[in-house]
Formats: structure tokens, sequence, C-alpha cells
């Protein structure tokens, strides 16, 4: 069985957060969370059948690839599970889970709101949050200590992702341990396909945590948001096989072609940039850049917004702002190691990770 600790947490540079800014009223309740509701209620029709449920971050490339995770081990043993993407926008509530099927819940890439780890174990008999963000370790340290069903494994040098894959291959070795057939597989992939898959997860770590390290990672990076499929595994249930298929070489490529338009569009955003006072001047000012219809290059343009912010004598910090489904969000990063970002981010109710 893997290694399950409460609170088990690595730490590592933290420079990243974001939160919802600002509320707009909200005519009806999202698609994702109204998909993800009529999931819930359609399993729990299912008669006598308990089954797992693995809630992943929404619509992040990091969440979906954890519960690609989930979704090898789960196919692979032949176990019934259902898959909700949870959005911060409309995200799930602990109520919405009462239906009474759930024996495991698995939080990947995400922790949720205050207390919603909590709260749900009060409904479901096992918790398991796997997640590399630093707030994730914040929230459940309210549980430390306590009888409470939560289990968890975060660590903020990985990426939920990688977390995640580690995780349920350990979790398959140990099932198979229990089985006297020798041929049982001990890894999530076929042979023939594991090298390929496994390296897709090293690329999505690694631009994940920023680093970069990887030959041709940033090219990768746009030929993923460039070929990407549709996020929402209920409004895609092709979303899984789709991710799998993906050939890191091919994306490559496509990233290749991609890299100076994107370029030359973060230089054009940049130029627009405005100083703005975080929290009424509470936590001093930065750059920030207002990107709506381009916020998936929030990561590259908060990054160089930080640098400029430093030279210009503000704090090395860079706010990309963007509006999603009627709310106001705002992405921070930071380039300087001495910063914590989450001390923003959490005062409005949001999160981050390395």
């Amino acid at each position: 069985m893997p290694n399950l600790k409460p609170l088990r947490t690595i730490f590592g540079l933290y420079g990243f957060a974001g939160f919802i800014a600002a509320k707009m009223p909200l005519i009806r309740r999202q698609l994702c969370s109204r998909a993800a509701r009529e999931a819930i209620r359609r399993a729990a029709n299912r008669e006598n059948e308990e089954m797992a449920c693995v809630v992943y971050h929404y619509p992040c490339i990091d969440g979906a690839f954890a519960a690609l995770a989930a979704h090898l081990y789960h196919s692979l043993l032949g176990l019934p599970v259902v898959f909700l993407p949870n959005s911060t926008i409309d995200p799930l509530r602990a109520e919405d889970f009462d239906c009474k099927k759930f024996h495991t819940c698995y939080l990947l890439d995400f922790v949720g709101p205050n207390e919603f780890a909590i709260r749900l174990s009060e409904i479901v008999k096992q918790v398991v949050v796997l997640d590399h963000h630093k707030t994730a370790f914040d929230c459940l340290q309210l549980v430390e200590g306590c009888d409470a069903n939560i289990f968890s494994v975060i660590d903020m040098n990985k990426s939920g992702a990688t977390v995640a894959y580690e995780y349920f291959t350990q979790k398959l070795g140990y099932e198979n341990q229990l089985k006297v057939d020798q041929q049982c597989r001990r890894t999530l992939v076929a042979a023939q396909n594991l090298d390929r898959v496994e390296l897709l997860f090293r690329y999505v770590e690694d631009a994940d945590l920023w680093r970069w390290s990887l030959p041709d990672s940033k090219a990768f990076s746009v030929g993923l948001n460039i070929g990407r499929p549709n996020l929402n595994v209920i409004v895609n249930p092709y979303m899984f096989d789709q991710l799998l298929k993906l050939d890191p070489a091919t994306l490559i490529t496509y990233g290749n072609m991609g890299l100076e338009n994107q370029k030359k569009l973060v230089q054009s955003l940049l130029d627009k940039a405005f100083k703005i006072h975080l929290g009424g001047g509470k936590f001093g000012k930065c750059l920030a850049v207002r990107a709506d219809a381009h916020f998936n290059l929030r990561s590259e343009l908060g990054n160089k917004l930080s640098v400029r912010s430093s030279l210009q004598g503000l704090r090395a910090i860079g706010a990309v702002i963007y509006e999603q489904r009627g709310k106001i969000k705002i992405s921070l990063r930071t380039t300087d190691d001495s910063i914590d970002t989450t001390e923003i981010s959490t005062a409005y109710g949001g999160g981050g990770h390395p």
C-alpha cells in the first residue's frame, strides 16, 4: 500500500499564487459544476455499487494528467470510479457528495477551499489528497493530530500529475502483491507505451513547476496548449484516450512553430503593463497586465512582469488579470525566492504552488 501519512509534505520554492479578486453576478450555475453534480446524481442511482470518486483540478493540464493516472489504475483493475472536474470558478461543495456511494474520494492537484476536505471526510469513508500546493498543506494542518480519515501526499518538488502517477503506480504494485498471478502488470501503462507516456508526465511537470530543464520544454508546452483536448472528462469522455495518444515529439514540432508568435504576443501584452496596489497597498505595489483572451500565458507573463517590477523598484511580483466565466481572477508570479505570494492569495481565498 502506498505510504500514505497525514500531511506528509516536502517543501520547495514557492512562487505562484492565484485568487479570484472580484465576483460578478452569476446568472446560472457554471457548466463544469453542473455536469459534475449531474454525474454525482447518476452515481447515486446505481444500485448496490460503491465506487471511488476522483475530483481533479480543472481546466489545468497538471490536474488532467493527475486524473489520467487515476484512470489508468482504476481501468486496469476494473474498479468502478467516477471522475469530476472541479473549477475554482464554481467549485463543488462537500454536500454535493452526499450520495452514500463513494468509499474513497481522491482530490487531485487541489484541496478545495478552507475545510472542504474536512467536511468531505464526514460524508465519505476516506479522503485522499494528492497535491503539491503549499496551501494544501496549510489547509490540512487543521486535521493534524486527530483521527480524521484524511490522508495526503503533498510534495512541492513535484507536479500534481507526478504525485498522482507515483501514488497509483505504487498502489498498483501493492494490489498485485495480493494476487497469485505473477503475470500482473507492474506499471500503469503497457510496456510499448511506457517511455512515451512517462516522458509526457515529465514534460508536464517541467512546465508546471517552471523549470524548463528538459529539451524543447517550452516548445512542448506551447504545442500541448495548441493540441490539448477538452479537459472536462464529462463533456469529453474521450479525454483520457486523447491524452494517452499525445506524442512529445509531435507536440514539440507544433510548439516550435507557435513559439515565435507567442513571444510577439507576450511582448505586446507586456507593453501595456500598469502598476497596481496589492491589497490596497497592504502588500506593496507591482506591475500587472490584463490578459482575458490569453490567460493561458499567465505564467510567462507573470514571471516577466516580476522581473520588470523589481527593476522599477516595486515588489518582484507580476499580476496577470483576466475574466473567466463571469469572475475576475488574478494570478501572481514571483522570481524572488524570498517572496511567498500565498500571503496575498490566501487573504482572498486563493492558493498556489511552487
